[in-house]
This record gives structure tokens, sequence and C-alpha cells, in this order.
């Protein structure tokens, strides 16, 4: 609610009052009692975010501007999240080849700036990961884990924390893919795999 007051009362550059919020948030389709309104500003106002000029009503604050533009950019930011979340999903084979492609690009800076950035101990854990994937594959066990787990310490040595949460997401698109699919996703995801690496 204090992202659309702050909002109205932002736009009309002039103070309003309950009243006038009131008639506003309606032609939205936003139906709120003056009473609640009231109640509201009177928050905003302990908060800071506005102030009231005499009976005229309230108008925004340096405070409240620069609340609401912080509101804005995370709202357009979770939108942009969400198309490309939307876009990353893989819904066919083709779009698995696409998404190993760009995993592999990454992945090649990736290693590139883990070797210049590693410290002792985050080599130390890259073996104890290195152990753990091998003894997954001899007890013949799911070795999604470990398998992660090894890229998860490579994205964060590289010290990029983009390379990091793309290959998680993109990680997250072949695991999910492969069990969606069962074993013959397995294998198709495999023959991709060689495809892309040739």
């Amino acid at each position: 609610m204090f992202f659309l007051l702050l909002s109205e009362i932002q736009k009309q550059k002039e103070p309003l009052g309950s009243w006038s919020l009131n008639a506003l948030l309606a032609k939205q389709g936003v139906c709120v009692s003056t009473a609640t309104i009231g109640r509201y500003l009177k928050v905003m106002d302990s908060d800071g975010l506005t102030i009231r000029k005499s009976n005229q009503g309230r108008i925004i604050t340096e405070k409240g501007e620069n609340w609401l533009q912080s509101i804005t950019e995370h709202l357009a930011r979770a939108e942009v999240h969400d198309e490309a979340s939307i876009g990353l999903r893989v819904n066919e084979y083709t779009d698995l080849l696409d998404l190993i492609q760009a995993r592999k690009t990454i992945e090649m800076e990736t290693v590139r700036l883990a070797a210049v950035n590693a410290t002792q101990d985050e080599l130390w854990k890259l073996r104890q990961s290195v152990s753990l994937y091998y003894r997954d594959v001899a007890e013949n066990k799911s070795h999604d884990d470990s398998a992660y787990n090894f890229h998860t310490i490579i994205a964060e040595m590289s010290r990029n924390k983009y390379f990091k949460y793309l290959l998680d997401i993109m990680i997250f698109e072949e695991q999910k893919n492969g069990r969606a699919h069962g074993q013959a996703g397995d294998k198709r995801a495999r023959q991709c795999l060689c495809r892309s690496t040739r």
C-alpha cells in the first residue's frame, strides 16, 4: 500500500489527502477506505516518507523518493529475472544443446579465473570434491550432488558471482531435464553433450 500511495503523491506533485488518494486508487480498481488511507499516511509520516503540509495533505520527502525508486528498481529487476528464468527453461533437446554450449563457454572462463584466484584451502576443497565424485561413481550412486558441488567450488574460486549464478541456473535446468525424461532423457542429453564438445 505504501508503494501505491507514494506513487500517487509523487505523480501529482502537490499535497494529497485521504479523500484525493481514495479517488485516485479507486480509478485503479483499488478499494480502500479513507480511514485506512489516513492510518497509512500517519505511518508514512512517522517513517519520514511523507510530510504533512498543514491541511492540504501530504507531499513526498527525499527519503520517500529514494524508497520509491528502490522499490521500483526491485520490481523491474524481478520482472527481468522472471523473464530470464522462463527463457532459460529447457523445453526440448535443442534447448538443452544450446544450454550446454553456453555453459561450456562460461565454464572455460570460470576455470581460467579460478586457476588465477584459487587459495590453498579452496584447492583442498576441490580435491575433496573430486574424491567424493569418484567414490559415488565407483559405488554406482547418483553423482549429481558431488558433480554440482565440484562446479560450485570452481565458480566460487573464480570470484565472479555472475558466473556462479548463471551456472547454478544452467546446471539446475540440465538436472531437471534429465529427471523429467528418465534414462532416455539422460541418454539423449549425453548425445547432445558429445555433439557440442566435438
